[in-house]
Order: structure tokens, then sequence, then C-alpha cells
């Protein structure tokens, strides 16, 4: 393979790397979910923790998430929405 075709490659490797981080967070970019994408950012920046531990790590975050806003729960405040992590962050 030719130096110049490899090189592009590289570079084109690079911004699918790029393209797909723009995706992720146009696809997750609600107030809800910020906290725990920043979250993640500061884990992987501070751990040494590998993929497969981040992920385990997201995919537990999820489930809490889920069942809390499954069960509501909001102090016994009236709340107009069913979201208790997304009536907390707007109160900020």
């Amino acid at each position: 393979m030719p130096d110049w075709l490899q090189g592009g490659m590289q570079v084109g490797g690079g911004m699918v790397v790029a393209v797909g981080f723009a995706m992720v967070i146009n696809m997750m970019a609600t107030r809800e979910v910020w906290p725990f994408f920043a979250l993640g950012f500061a884990l992987a920046a501070v751990t040494q923790l590998t993929l497969i531990a981040m992920g385990t790590i997201g995919v537990a975050m999820a489930l809490i998430y889920l069942n809390l806003s499954k069960k509501g729960g909001n102090g016994g405040a009236v709340s107009a929405s069913n979201d208790p992590i997304g009536d907390i962050l707007d109160d900020y």
C-alpha cells in the first residue's frame, strides 16, 4: 500500500472517531443525561478503568436511573413530571 494511501487512511480513521463522538453527544443532548456524561468522562480521566469496566458502570448507572424514575418519589412536593432527576436539575 502506498504511503499516501496509508496516511489518508489514518486521517480518515481519526475523523471517524470524531464524527462518532459528535453523534453520541448529539443523541444524548438532554438535561437529564449530561451529569452522567460528565461523570463518565471524569471517571475515565481519573481512573485507569478499562472500557469494559466503564461500560459496566454505565449500565449500572442507567439501571439505577431507570429504577428511580419509575418509582417517582419527589419528597412530597407536587411535580409536573415523573422524572425525579429532571426535577432536581430544574431547580438549578
